[in-house]
């Protein structure tokens, strides 16, 4: 917990406190994909991995979930890209953390408990976009009642995508499809049909990682 009194204590005496994400990531030498959220982190990367495989890219694909980032970076890191699912709990604790990619896919009211109150989990989400920059590409979901308000405090390009309305840019449902913009002007077309895991929240889990892995080639 953030509450932990000798995690208090160091904040108190300016002690740095860093989080295993904080420290593997500034020993990372690969592009990286981030995914947090309340729900679905773990099969938007999951397929996002499975994606970037499949089209022949070597991928590590963990964080979170499976082997964590430091356990990563302790090794060769030969691949091309590097696929974690993050926490607001190892959130919590970064400083310099920086995705190529950072993917916030949903905020509902969950671990309150742990951060205490709902905005502060939310801001420790949000701490994923914080050091990126033009370079990099933040992904949000266009239905999430803060992603407006949000969208005006990141330095990131921008993608959105949405369940229930078309949008100029990013990527939506349109009948029997999902329609992507792209930021190159183009016009992209998935069927839903090739979505084979039921449910609104799992289009969005797609909507997600393809322009993911699009950004990926």
């Amino acid at each position: 917990s953030p509450f932990n009194r000798m995690l208090l204590e160091a904040v108190r005496k300016h002690k740095p406190i860093l989080s295993e994400l904080e420290l593997a990531c500034r020993f990372l030498k690969r592009p990286m994909i981030a995914i947090t959220g309340t729900n679905g982190k773990t099969t938007t990367t999951t397929l996002i991995g499975e994606i970037l495989a499949q089209s022949g890219i070597s991928v590590f694909v963990g964080g979170n979930i499976g082997i964590p980032l430091i356990g990563y970076v302790d090794g060769p890191q030969q691949d091309d890209y590097v696929v974690v699912e993050v926490s607001s709990f190892q959130l919590q604790w970064t400083r310099d953390f920086r995705p190529d990619v950072a993917i916030l896919l949903n905020v509902t009211a969950d671990h309150a408990d742990y951060h205490g109150t709902f905005a502060e989990y939310r801001l420790a989400k949000e701490r994923i976009f914080k050091n990126q920059t033009s370079q990099d590409l933040a992904i949000l979901n266009a239905e999430d009642n803060d992603t407006e308000a949000l969208s005006h405090k990141l330095a990131s390009k921008i993608a959105y995508f949405s369940s229930a309305r078309q949008l100029t840019r990013g990527i939506f449902l349109d009948g029997g499809h999902m329609v992507y913009r792209t930021p190159a002007g183009e016009t992209e077309t998935y069927p839903l049909e090739m979505v084979k895991i039921p449910g609104v929240h799992n289009i969005e889990n797609v909507m997600a990682a393809v322009m993911a892995a699009r950004w990926a080639g």
